[in-house]
C-alpha cells in the first residue's frame, strides 16, 4: 500500500521523534489515516529485524482493524492476537485488547458493585 504525501510526511517526522527523543505523540484529524500511519510506523520501527511489537487497543472491533489494516500495510510481518478468545504471541507485531479501566476495577471495600467512573473532563464533538 502506498501512503498519501501527508501520510508519509507523518510516518518521517515520527520516526525522526523516536530515534531523537525516544518517544512521540502523533496528532491527525479523521479521515487521515491514522491506523495506516501506524501501521507505517511499527513497520519502519521493527523493520527486517527480530525485535517485536505490541499494539494495544481498547476495543475487539479497533483490534481487528489495526490488524486488517497492518497486514495491508505491511504484508510481509507476521501478526497474532491476544484477546478474550485468542492468547498468540506469535506474530513479530501482535494486537492486543485491553478492556477499559473503569470495567475492570475492584468494588470498593464493603460493596458488591463495581465504583462509578470519574467524571469526564472533555466532551465529543461530532463533525460531519
Amino acid at each position: 500500500m502506498r501512503l498519501r504525501p501527508r501520510q508519509k510526511l507523518f510516518v518521517e517526522r515520527s520516526m525522526a521523534a523516536l530515534t531523537t527523543r525516544g518517544n512521540t505523540l502523533g496528532i491527525a484529524p479523521t479521515g487521515a489515516g491514522k491506523t495506516i500511519m501506524l501501521s507505517a510506523v511499527t513497520g519502519e520501527s521493527i523493520g527486517n529485524s527480530e525485535a517485536k511489537a505490541c499494539v494495544l487497543a481498547h476495543r475487539d472491533e479497533l483490534t481487528a482493524q489495526n490488524r486488517e489494516k497492518f497486514g495491508r500495510v505491511n504484508p510481509a510481518i507476521t501478526t497474532s492476537v491476544v484477546d478474550a478468545t485468542a492468547k498468540s504471541w506469535g506474530g513479530q507485531v501482535t494486537f492486543a485488547m485491553v478492556p477499559t479501566p473503569t470495567s475492570v476495577l475492584p468494588a470498593p471495600q464493603g460493596s458488591t458493585t463495581t465504583p462509578e467512573p470519574p467524571p469526564r473532563k472533555w466532551s465529543t464533538a461530532f463533525s460531519w
